[in-house]
């Protein structure tokens, strides 16, 4: 059977050329109509989305957005690489002239779709990359959690480790390709002449990312906690007074189980006391405000210095 040759993409091609940001807003425009079961736009039902994403309402210029002929030229060059279907537009005449006046309406193909996705799922990874990744950091500790029950099992079941050292190989691999791109960051703005804004507000935002943890308010998220903050990292809404402040913030509270025997803070002395006398969990997400306000304002910080907690001369 011959091998499958690659082709050349055309399905792709809007998101290389200079005008990608129109033909992108576009494409979303397409795709959310899609799932919202609203299909066959005409030009003018996309100006008019355009209109209301990007005109002076929505903070951008006037100029920014395209007329209506301009956008129907969009619309057509997406047709012409695979993006869009179109067919004539006869449901909408209103006399005979109209009606043989061609007009067309667009509606999203399957490999427009496929195209419109892979670029989504491209830039949200784009978006993870140099990041310290929590996640993975706590799918790492559960999994050696497992590995250590593993192999002190009395008869020991030799294809589960190997899937557990398989895992976690894949895992810290992942990890460590972050921090590579995230130190080929530095050195590209490092050796930048002139640097961006955008680009320098990103990296100060990986950056703290890098050197400050908030994490769940379970057992885990503390030993997580315990083992970056003890590797040099700085506790970012992470102490007994954020602890409280979340149990009044909760929507969901989880009660917790006992503590562990190994269970520790020491960089707030008081927040493991706090957590053995509610015994409830607090998820990390409950601060996601709270978060994104510290990054809003250059820095990551709490309301009030935990008490045990011993900042650097």
């Amino acid at each position: 059977m011959p091998r499958w040759r690659y082709d050349a993409q055309p399905l792709l091609r809007y998101a290389t050329v200079a005008e990608a940001p129109l033909y992108r807003e576009i494409m979303e425009i397409f795709a959310q109509a899609a799932a919202g079961y609203a299909s066959r736009l005409s030009p003018e039902d996309v100006h008019a989305a355009l209109l209301a994403r990007l005109g002076p309402g929505a903070g951008e210029p006037a100029e920014d957005v395209p007329s209506i002929a301009q956008v129907k030229e969009r619309v057509e060059q997406l047709s012409h690489w695979g993006n869009l279907s179109q067919d004539f537009d006869t449901g909408r005449a209103t006399s005979l002239e109209s009606y043989e006046r061609t007009a067309y309406v667009y509606d999203l193909t399957p490999g427009g779709e496929a195209a419109f996705e892979a670029l989504a799922t491209l830039d949200e990874a784009l978006r993870r990359v140099g990041g310290l990744q929590a996640v993975a950091l706590r799918q790492i500790e559960e999994m050696l959690g497992q590995l250590v029950t593993a192999l002190r099992a009395t008869t020991q079941d030799a294809d589960r480790v190997f899937a557990l050292c398989e895992d976690l190989h894949a895992r810290f691999k992942g990890l460590t390709a972050n921090a590579s791109l995230f130190m080929q960051k530095v050195n590209r703005l490092l050796a930048a002449p002139v640097l961006d804004a955008r680009d320098f507000a990103l990296f100060k935002a990986d950056t703290i990312t890098y050197l400050h943890y908030h994490g769940d308010f379970d057992w885990p998220g503390l030993a997580i906690g315990g083992t970056v903050i003890n590797s040099g990292a700085l506790p970012w809404r992470f102490g007994s007074a954020d602890y409280r402040a979340g149990l009044a913030l909760n929507a969901r509270p989880k009660p917790l189980p006992a503590p562990p025997r190994e269970a520790q803070a020491p960089w707030d002395l008081a927040l493991l006391s706090a957590m053995r006398d509610h015994l409830m969990a607090v998820e990390e997400e409950t601060f996601v405000d709270l978060l994104l306000a510290d990054l809003a304002a250059g820095r990551p910080g709490t309301d009030s210095t935990p008490s045990g907690h011993l900042k650097p001369d």
